[in-house]
């Protein structure tokens, strides 16, 4: 996992830029509400922090090349609140997971009628014939979990379970950077270097209306 993490710096009396206020409510989901004063010179602290101990893969985040700011958006309180969560990353993420599940159960299919026809077995084919059953198993209680994960289950699209720090959004949205198994390498076979979660399109979001 990596953390992304905000800050709007204001020009303080000492004419130095700090961060303002952030204040949390329960029903704001955006992990809080920046206290800008009106007319104030203002900057945009960026920074990108991986989390330790969150996965087997490491990620390294050299530098933040690119901020864009805009789609500004008014909300009355009556309306479903905003937050950054998406699932265009965790839907490719699934379909690919689930034709991966289903190429394995079409071939146990195959391993387990072939034995199943076989009228004479060995000690070896029967053992081997069990082993198969229980894999086919599970892997439809794998299936299903992808499809509809637990909470807490650290499964990509888990609800979420736990109480995140102050100024952080409850829910994690997915990016799937879709690497080659073998050496963890893109999976374009261009030059061009491909980038993770640029088909992700936020509620109410708008190209065109942004600012870099």
């Amino acid at each position: 996992k990596i953390e992304l993490w905000v800050e709007i710096h204001e020009l303080n009396d000492n004419g130095e830029y700090s961060p303002v206020e952030v204040t949390n409510r329960n029903e704001v989901l955006t992990g809080g509400i920046y206290q800008l004063r009106q007319g104030q010179q203002r900057r945009v602290n960026v920074r990108v922090k991986p989390v330790q101990n969150s996965g087997t893969l490491p990620i390294i985040c050299q530098s933040i090349v690119n901020v864009a700011i805009g789609s500004v958006t008014v909300r009355s309180r009556l309306q479903r609140p905003l937050d950054s969560y998406q699932e265009e990353d965790l839907t490719v993420l699934r379909e690919k997971w689930s034709e991966a599940l289903g190429r394995r159960r079409q071939y146990l299919d195959q391993q387990i009628q072939m034995l199943i026809k076989k009228e004479e077995k060995n000690e070896q084919e029967r053992e081997r014939e069990l082993s198969l059953v229980h894999q086919w198993v599970s892997l439809t209680e794998e299936r299903n979990a992808v499809l509809v994960p637990a909470p807490g289950s650290g499964i990509p699209g888990a609800p979420a379970s736990w109480e995140p720090p102050s100024g952080m959004e409850p829910h994690v949205p997915v990016l799937f950077l879709n690497l080659n198994g073998d050496d963890l390498s893109a999976q374009n076979t261009n030059d061009e270097l491909s980038i993770a979660g640029i088909n992700s399109i936020l509620s109410k979001e708008h190209g065109h209306k942004f600012y870099t």
